[in-house]
């Protein structure tokens, strides 16, 4: 020990004991004799020698360190604050704050901690991380060591900075640089990229999750082949399991990026062993996301302490304009809640606000989700998709009588109740709406879908839900169920139509149901839960026979037996000559035959005259004969029979177009526009690029060069492979930028390089 109890450093801090020796230095616990009675820690460092080069590059050093430690120290009430620092000796000293308490280390030697005062550690001490890396300081030796719990208030307090050691280790190599001889940190809890002296944001936050580990277990986590902690015999949640296994990834990139990533999938877990409104016990966390969690609870005003569900909705901001609109929506779900009393619903039992957080307590249902039963390697069969869709079908069917829209049916949302094995809906959309409230520019609340990416249709992103868009959503959810594959992961063509039949063996009839459950319009959808019955139930004449009265009626039966097999052949048979027909007029059409494809087209149309697509295409292959009036005659009767289709209204703006009805045109275009750029898959992008492009074209007619740019940038910008819209351009640009142009025109004929449009457009300008 270099200093005894009783010696006096820098003739003013007396030595009380020593705290602790390491290979950088000492620390004591001293007394400032400047300020009697105040406690401090003086920690003294060793440069690695005395040469005056390597001395002064280690003095620069350390006040750049401490001037750090000072300013983190000041405005961070869990960082101890530096009173002083100087030099003596040829070391360097840092007087810091002493704070009473023991470290963490200390501590597990006499129990280890509960997985919720680990929790509880890890959020501490994250709040210190996400402040620091707003710094930009790396604190580089997390440990249980280096973590002290103040003993007045359970506080944690960081420790022992990393950067501010280097000066023991600094030296100097034969080319003058500046080297350090060793890497500052503790083995086992520094990552790879740290023991290469590489130190990033996420090496703090994999010491921390170590650390975690350790306190929880007492020893280092072991890992298997895929990088995931080993959990063999340890007590602990899968939330939890899930975030420290991130923490500690061996690979950075595959880590939490900065501390505010784990403090938000840390948030949720802060509330357990908790008592909310003097009465509900948190026990566990169920799951959530998006500022909408889910706990068990229990109810101590219940008899036998009754479980319970607590919902916890949070506000996305501090507004009282959103927190004025969340407790109108709040208000009126609870009355939704109240008004539809069904023995497949959870019982609204109470309901609280918290501050800006919202609280609603639901019966407890024991049962599992069918989230958990619907994975690649485990699916539905054929009997249990249908029982489920019936299940839900009749909920759907009394909710929407009643006027209530669920807007987020998805698996996780459907429960099997373990008593009698129904389907149980849960989370109405209504109150996830609360925590998507924000205020756009002109300071008007907007209220988002409250359903989850993926099973939500387009009315429903665009704020328009209806019915059928629950319909749309358990149709994907039955889809799921007999494929496996979520619907992100369902390909689609360039109707919008989901692509699946390919994914499961299913019987025709239920392949039709659900295919029209999906239907990216909303008005080919079933438009009720009864209708999709009815379809699933059709009458069964088989039992009705078995009944006395109806055997005299027995040729009758067997005649309508007879008469709806036939029927239901024509009806294929006629759907495949549909088929055949538009196939035979696309074929047609593509090698310019247009009079024989419009005969093929109506054809098609005579035997289903609500086929919007057909109907579209003899359009474009009427306008390919100049035969405009009539163009603009089938596309608008396109736009009669399905008004959501966006191909009928862009086939539309062109016919205006081209006869020169150019304010028309820019209704239609408007119209495509609305349909198709606000959502976000990519074939919808296409058809926005599309209707950009019309609406280029158009501004082109009406003589305004500098809208019409606009336009076909927006469409390029849209999709930049869109060959027409850089052909489009490169025609506008002709005149007054040969050179824009050529550059738009190559770039058309290098997306595809036999278009004839941007050919001639290159020849014409003498390339």
């Amino acid at each position: 020990m270099d200093h005894q109890p009783g010696d006096i450093i820098h003739q003013r801090y007396r030595i009380i004991c020593s705290i602790g020796k390491g290979g950088f230095g000492e620390t004591y616990q001293a007394e400032d004799t400047q300020s009697p009675g105040l406690v401090c820690v003086v920690k003294y460092l060793k440069p690695l020698d005395n040469e005056p080069l390597k001395l002064q590059i280690a003095e620069e050093k350390f006040r750049q360190e401490a001037d750090i430690l000072r300013r983190l120290g000041t405005y961070n009430q869990q960082i101890p604050q530096l009173y002083n620092y100087f030099q003596e000796n040829q070391k360097f000293y840092l007087v810091q704050e002493y704070i009473e308490g023991q470290n963490l280390k200390e501590e597990i030697k006499n129990q280890l901690l509960s997985e919720k005062q680990v929790i509880d550690v890890l959020y501490d001490v994250l709040k210190v991380l996400d402040y620091l890396s707003g710094n930009n300081v790396i604190h580089r030796d997390i440990k249980p060591d280096n973590l002290i719990r103040r003993t007045s208030d359970n506080k944690i307090f960081l420790i022992d900075f990393g950067a501010v050691k280097e000066v023991s280790v600094l030296s100097v190599n034969p080319e003058g640089q500046t080297v350090l001889t060793m890497v500052i940190g503790t083995r086992g809890y520094m990552p790879q990229e740290q023991l290469i002296g590489k130190p990033k944001f996420a090496s703090d936050i994999h010491a921390l999750g170590v650390t975690g580990f350790v306190l929880l277990t007492g020893r280092i986590p072991v890992k298997n082949q895929k990088d995931e902690i080993i959990w063999n015999g340890v007590q602990i949640s899968p939330y939890l399991a899930t975030i420290l296994d991130k923490m500690v990834r061996f690979d950075y990139q595959q880590r939490y990026e900065t501390a505010a990533e784990v403090l938000a999938d840390l948030k949720p877990l802060t509330l357990l062993d908790q008592t909310l409104n003097q009465r509900y016990y948190i026990k566990s966390y169920l799951g959530g996301g998006g500022l909408s969690y889910t706990y068990l609870a229990e109810d101590s005003q219940r008899p036998y302490q009754t479980d319970c569900i607590i919902k916890q909705l949070q506000l996305p901001g501090k507004n009282q304009q959103i927190l004025q609109s969340a407790q109108s929506l709040f208000a009126t779900a609870i009355t939704e809640s109240q008004n539809f009393p069904h023995q497949q619903i959870p019982r609204l039992l109470d309901h609280f606000q918290k501050n800006q957080e919202f609280y609603l307590v639901y019966e407890f249902i024991e049962g599992e989700a069918l989230s958990r039963k619907i994975t690649p390697g485990n699916r539905l069969s054929e009997p249990e998709v249908i029982a489920l869709l019936k299940d839900v079908l009749e909920i759907l069917a009394f909710i929407h009588h009643s006027g209530i829209i669920h807007g987020d049916i998805k698996p996780s949302n459907l429960i099997r109740r373990q008593r009698d094995n129904k389907i149980v809906l849960i989370d109405f959309s209504k109150c996830k709406q609360i925590t998507t409230l924000e205020i756009n520019p002109q300071r008007i609340v907007v209220v988002k879908p409250g359903g989850t990416h993926g099973y939500m249709p387009a009315e429903q992103l665009q704020n328009k839900l209806n019915p059928c868009s629950d319909i749309y959503a358990l149709g994907l959810t039955a889809i799921q169920a007999l494929t496996g594959v979520s619907p992100e992961q369902l390909r689609t063509d360039s109707q919008g139509e989901f692509v699946w039949r390919n994914r499961a063996k299913v019987s025709p009839k239920l392949a039709r149901i659900l295919t029209k459950m999906v239907r990216f319009q909303f008005g080919q959808r079933y438009q009720s839960a009864q209708e999709v019955l009815k379809a699933l139930n059709p009458p069964n004449l088989l039992n009705f026979l078995q009944s006395r009265q109806s055997f005299r009626l027995l040729p009758i039966f067997v005649l309508v037996g007879v008469v709806s097999i036939g029927l239901i052949f024509y009806k294929k048979l006629r759907n495949d000559r549909i088929e055949e027909f538009f196939n035979t007029g696309k074929s047609l059409e593509n090698k310019e035959k247009y009079e024989e494809a419009i005969k093929a087209y109506e054809q098609a149309i005579a035997l289903d005259p609500n086929f919007i697509e057909a109907l579209v295409n003899k359009g474009y292959a009427l306008g390919k004969l100049n035969r405009n009036e009539e163009k603009l005659n089938a596309c608008t009767e396109a736009t009669q029979r399905d008004k959501n289709s966006f191909e009928a209204w862009l086939c539309k703006a062109n016919a205006e177009s081209d006869l020169g009805q150019y304010p028309e045109s820019m209704e239609s275009v408007e119209m495509a526009k609305d349909l198709s750029c606000k959502l976000t898959k990519k074939n919808y992008v296409n058809d926005c690029s599309n209707a950009w492009n019309s609406q280029g074209l158009t501004l082109m007619r009406l003589k305004q060069p500098d809208k019409a740019l606009i336009a076909f940038n927006t469409a390029i910008e849209k999709n930049s492979k869109n060959h027409v819209a850089w052909t489009n351009k490169g025609d506008l640009l002709t005149k007054n930028s040969p050179q824009e142009a050529r550059k738009a025109y190559e770039e058309a004929l290098r997306i595809k390089s036999d278009y004839e449009p941007a050919q001639n457009g290159i020849r014409d300008l003498g390339g």
